[in-house]
Parts: C-alpha cells; structure tokens; sequence
C-alpha cells in the first residue's frame, strides 16, 4: 500500500506543478525516460510486427487501429477519417482553452519490401543486432537495455517513420500516466500514404483548415544530421518524377540477326542520360539551376555547419562525391535529377541474346521553392526535344514509328512541394530549448533543408504557419532499402526529446 500512496503523492505533486506554470524539471524526464525505456522497447517491437507497406490496405487498417488505440490511451480525442478513400487519424487535446496549438504531423506508412534482399526473414519480424567495429551481430533485448548506443532493431519502417511516431505518442501516455498536463492544446494528423506522395494531402488540408488550425507545424518525421546529433530541419525539397520510354522496334529483336541493322534503343538513352550531366555531377539542362542564389551570412551558415564531404564520402564507402556545392548542406538548396531505375531486356539467370524493343528510365526531379515541378519538367523535355527525340505522351501507333527515328514516351506526375522556414524563426528556438528540456545540455543541430521531400508544403500554404521537423534516427539508417534500422539509444532521445518539448510552454 504504502507503494501506491507514493505513485499518488508524485501525481499530485506534478499537478500542483502544472498549475502553478512549472512543468517537470529535466531530471525528472530523464528518470522518467529512463525506467520506462524497457516497456517502451517491448512495445516498440510489437509495433514494429505490424506491417504498414502504403499500398497493403489489410496493414494499413491494422494500423490505423493500433494508433488510434495508442492515442486514445494517451487521453487524447481521436478521429479515424476516411477522406477519397484514404485513411487518416487525426487526435486532438485541448487543455488551456485559447492558449497556442501546435499540430504534430506523423508519417505512419511504409517503403515496399523484398524481403530476400533482406538479413532477416521477415522485414517485420524486428531483430536485435550489435553494432561491432567491422558488422553488425546478432544480440539480445536484454543486451541492448544495457547498452543501447551499440544495439539497432532491425525492421522495414523502424526508422522511418515508426520511430518517430512512437516516439510522440509514448511520451504522450507517459505524460498522462504521470498525471502532468501539457502547457499548450496539440493536433495531430496521421498520413498513411506519405511514401505515395501524399497526393490527397492538398486537398485534405485546403477542406479542412478549420480542423487543423494550429500556430505551429512540428513535423515527427526524417533522419538525422550525419553527425547524428539532435536534429531541426527547417525545409524540405520537394519532388516530381518522370517516366521515359524510349521506342526501338515494334518488337525484341534476335541480337544475330538484327545485329548491325536495327540500333539497340539502350545506347541512345545513355547518350541523352550522360548529356544531362557533366562529370561533376552539375545537371546541363538549361535554366535548371535558374534562380539560385546565396548570401554571404547563408554561405557562412553552410560553412559552420558539423559536415565534410569528406567524412560523408568515408561513411558511405565512395570516393566519387558530385560538386554542384560547396557544402553538402549547401547541395540541398539546389534542385536535383535522378535517375531511380532503368529497364530493358533482362539480365543474369535470364539474360539473352536480344536487342530490346525499348528501354524505359524512371526519373525523379528533387525541387526546391526556386525550381517548382512543372517548370522543371518542361525544361527537361525541352531539353529532350533539342537532342532530336519527338516526344509522345502516348505509345506510339505504326504511323508515328515510321514517321520518325526517335520517339520518347514520356509520363510526368507532381508531388510534395518544397518549403523552406526561415533558420532564425523563433519556433526553431523553442523546439531547441524543448530538445534540451528533455535530454539536457546537448549540441542540436539546425539544418535549413532536407534532401528529401514532405507534404508539408500544402499546409504551409494552406495554414499560413510555419513548420520545422524534429529528426530523430541515426543517419546511417538504410531507410527505402534493405535492412533499415533504427539505432535505440536514438529511440530513448526521440522520446526524451519529444517529452522535453511536449512540457515547454509554447513560445510567444
């Protein structure tokens, strides 16, 4: 008994607290974090079993009922909304009438799987490994609580973006266990079809300012700094992509006896793909790079920041590193082309002695807010055009073959859009101050872009607020491909931190 008496003494104490404006000290959050840190893995694990690939609806549903039931534990009020036929939650806690909100956005689908490419079985079957000098080794639950800063788990969405959405929603329901109540009303909205590009995202938002009406956008979301230190991003590029089908013959032609007569469509697309860049990796379509430009402070920022080609160029095991900046920071303020995978004829066990009818290059263009997607399109097909192609946005038909020698089917799609908060914002301040709440003094570092992309442009726009994430996995994470993991001590601060911020009040 005399156990319980003292759970209800610290209860009420941390309401008596809250009431008086001062919320739990730093040492508290780190013994709280720290005794509840095996539970919270246990259940990470669990959460980690359920798979949660954008387009497994039979997943997707599972999971949708999982959050809501994690968040309703957490005592918040939770909406399951089915918008064109796509899923969202959203939840909300009001506690301070007309006080800031701030709404949390999480990502909660995931990357597709091969799990043969896979060390593991199964991708959603988490296993726990230690990080040696040389590989990572097979370990156990009860070694990584002991030494978490060498242990990983190992599973498909472990980094992005689970861990991150745990993160929030466990310090959510340790808050509420320990009765503390939050300086500021929060939102949250739950986007299962980021890895789709979130193409409802836009109009979700534009039908539902009223809904999502908040004074800040904190995004649980991207890994961190290659330093792996607590991490603010400020922006984020974002994204169209560009299919590109190059036509030979109506048909797969025998390399023996076609040899000679009728060209490989392979070799013109590799031409027209070396001319889009030169040898430093800067893209020569014209007009690509238009609008691009830096101030002096911008430039001394790139500088100071924690990162070296160089140490980037260790880590990742190349030495070819592209220059189109000066600092790799610095190279995600420029927009980017990419050729994500290419297809023609076949290759190893089932290779054969054929000239392939077409070769077909998927292309991703990475933006930034200077470059919007569709000019960036067009300047590529232009471009395209100019080296001789006639462009269709159809398969060709037997008249168009024989009335030119080289057709390029091409297909095009917009996503996300890229935004860029400003880096003296005073929102960044106060998610800094709230990361050091929750894990004490400690180096964050503030990155003003992501190479990757997000939809959070749509709610800049439609909002009218500013928006900043909160990184937490370790860069060296392998996410989109096999053997993504997420690094547990990286876990245990993503929890402190957001702990540290839920319990900041909100700046003014």
């Amino acid at each position: 008994m005399k156990k319980y008496n003292t759970i209800v003494v610290v209860v009420l104490l941390s309401n008596v607290l809250t009431a008086l404006g001062q919320g739990p000290s730093t040492a508290q959050l780190q013994q709280w974090n720290k005794a509840h840190f095996p539970t919270h893995v246990e259940q990470f694990l669990h959460y980690l079993s359920l798979p949660n690939v954008s387009s497994d609806a039979k997943g997707i549903a599972t999971n949708v009922n999982y959050i809501a039931q994690q968040l309703q534990a957490a005592n918040l009020e939770v909406s399951k909304i089915d918008f064109r036929g796509v899923p969202y939650i959203y939840a909300e806690k009001t506690v301070v009438g007309t006080a800031p909100t701030v709404l949390f956005y999480v990502q909660l689908d995931a990357q597709p799987v091969v799990p043969t490419a896979w060390a593991q079985k199964n991708p959603f079957v988490p296993v726990i490994k230690r990080k040696t000098d040389a590989e990572f080794v097979a370990s156990t639950l009860k070694n990584a609580l002991q030494n978490p800063k060498d242990h990983y788990v190992f599973a498909r969405a472990s980094s992005d973006s689970k861990g991150p959405a745990f993160s929030l929603i466990t310090a959510l329901q340790l808050l509420h266990l320990k009765g503390i109540s939050l300086p500021y009303n929060i939102k949250i909205i739950g986007d299962f079809q980021e890895e789709l590009g979130s193409p409802t995202i836009p109009e979700f938002v534009a039908k539902n300012r009223e809904l999502l009406a908040a004074d800040a956008i904190v995004i649980l979301d991207g890994t961190r700094h290659s330093s792996n230190q607590p991490t603010l991003t400020y922006g984020a590029r974002g994204i169209a992509t560009l299919q590109l089908i190059y036509h030979g013959a109506n048909t797969n032609l025998h390399s023996g006896q076609y040899g000679n007569i009728i060209p490989n469509p392979v070799f013109e697309m590799g031409r027209l793909l070396g001319n889009m860049k030169d040898e430093r990796g800067r893209v020569l379509i014209p007009d690509f790079y238009k609008g691009i430009r830096f101030t002096p402070n911008a430039l001394d920022y790139f500088k100071g920041l924690p990162e070296s080609f160089e140490s980037l160029s260790t880590q990742l095991g190349s030495k070819m590193v592209e220059e189109v900046a000066a600092f790799p920071q610095q190279s995600f303020h420029y927009p980017s082309l990419n050729v994500r995978g290419m297809q023609a004829g076949w290759t190893g066990a089932q290779v054969r002695t054929i000239i392939p009818n077409q070769v077909v290059v998927e292309m991703d263009l990475r933006l930034v807010p200077e470059t919007p997607g569709k000019q960036q399109i067009d300047r590529v097909l232009a471009f395209i055009a100019a080296q001789g192609f006639t462009l269709l946005d159809h398969p060709p038909i037997e008249a168009e073959r024989l009335a030119h020698k080289k057709i390029m089917e091409w297909h095009s799609r917009l996503g996300s859009i890229p935004f860029r908060t400003p880096i003296e914002h005073p929102l960044g301040a106060w998610l800094e101050k709230g990361i050091e709440n929750g894990l004490g003094p400690i180096p964050v570092v503030k990155a003003s872009t992501t190479g990757g992309s997000q939809p959070i442009g749509a709610f800049i726009n439609a909002l009218q607020r500013p928006a900043i994430a909160v990184r937490i996995p370790n860069p060296n994470n392998n996410i989109h491909g096999p053997n993504e993991n997420l690094c547990l001590q990286n876990l245990k601060e993503g929890i402190g931190s957001c702990l540290g911020i839920l319990t900041l009040p909100f700046y003014e």
